[in-house]
C-alpha cells in the first residue's frame, strides 16, 4: 500500500522529534530545515530531504510547520518559491508554532483562494512530555480538516484539543502559557523565600508532593535549581 507523503519544516527541540514520529510505515515523510544536521539525522531514519518549501509542497498532501513566529510562517507561505504558490489544492498546511490570530486568519484566506486548508495546531509538552507521544495539539479549524491531520498528529500526540475555529488554538495556547509562567513565577518566588527562610528546597518540594499545590512542572525548577 502506497504511505501518504507527509511533509514538517522545522526541525528544533519540538520540531525533530514530531518529525522522526512520521518515518513510520503509514507516512512518507519529508523534511525542510535551514540547518543541515537535524535533516540529516532524520534521512538517515528514512525521511526524505526536501531542498526547498517548494519541492516539499508539491510533494506532500499535510504540511506541519513548527518555526518560530509570524516571520517565519510568512516567509515560507509567500512567493515563487513557498508553499502558497506550490502545493496543490486540497492540501493541509498546519501552522504548530505560535503565532498571531491575526496572522492566522491572514493566511487561512490567502489558502482558501488558492484551494489549501491552513489551520492553527500550536503545540506544548503533554503531562508526561517525553517522546513519542509528548505533544498536547491545541486545534483550531473546521472539525473535517482536523479529522484529515488526525492520524498525522496521532503519531506524537499524548492529547488532542479541538478548541474551536480557526485561531482557537493559538488563543488556547496563548491562556495556557499564561497560566505555565504564572507557575514558574510562583515557584521562583516561593524558592526565593525559602532560602532568605533559610528552609531546604527539597522540604518545599515534600511539602509540595503532600498536598498537591507543587504541580510537576513546579518541581522540575526545584530539580534544576543548581542550573538556575
Amino acid at each position: 500500500m502506497p504511505r501518504t507523503p507527509i511533509g514538517f519544516i522545522g526541525l528544533g527541540d519540538m520540531g525533530k522529534p514530531m518529525a522522526k514520529n512520521l518515518v513510520c510505515d503509514a507516512f512518507e515523510a519529508w523534511v525542510h530545515d535551514v540547518s543541515p544536521a537535524p535533516v540529516a539525522e532524520l534521512v538517515a531514519l528514512g525521511a526524505k530531504a526536501a531542498a526547498s518549501p517548494a519541492e516539499l509542497a508539491a510533494a506532500c498532501e499535510v504540511i506541519g510547520l513548527c518555526v518560530r513566529d509570524d516571520r517565519d510562517v510568512e516567509s515560507l507561505l509567500h512567493g515563487d518559491g513557498g508553499l502558497f504558490a506550490n502545493a496543490r489544492p486540497g492540501t493541509v498546511i498546519a501552522v504548530h508554532s505560535t503565532v498571531t490570530q491575526a496572522g492566522l486568519l491572514r493566511w487561512a484566506d490567502e489558502a482558501a483562494a488558492r484551494g489549501i486548508h491552513l489551520i492553527d495546531a500550536p503545540v506544548t509538552r503533554g503531562r508526561l512530555g517525553q517522546p513519542p507521544r509528548f505533544i498536547c495539539y491545541l486545534v483550531g479549524g473546521p472539525a473535517e480538516v482536523l479529522e484529515r491531520c488526525r492520524p498525522v498528529f496521532e503519531t506524537s500526540a499524548e492529547a488532542i484539543i479541538h478548541a474551536g475555529p480557526l485561531g482557537a488554538g493559538a488563543a488556547l495556547k496563548l491562556c495556557n502559557n499564561l497560566i505555565t509562567n504564572l507557575e514558574f513565577a510562583a515557584m521562583s518566588e516561593a524558592m526565593a523565600i525559602a532560602g532568605r527562610a533559610g528552609l531546604s528546597l527539597d522540604v518545599l518540594a515534600e511539602v509540595g508532593r503532600g498536598n498537591g499545590v507543587i504541580n510537576e512542572r513546579m518541581l522540575a525548577i526545584i530539580g534544576g535549581r543548581a542550573k538556575l
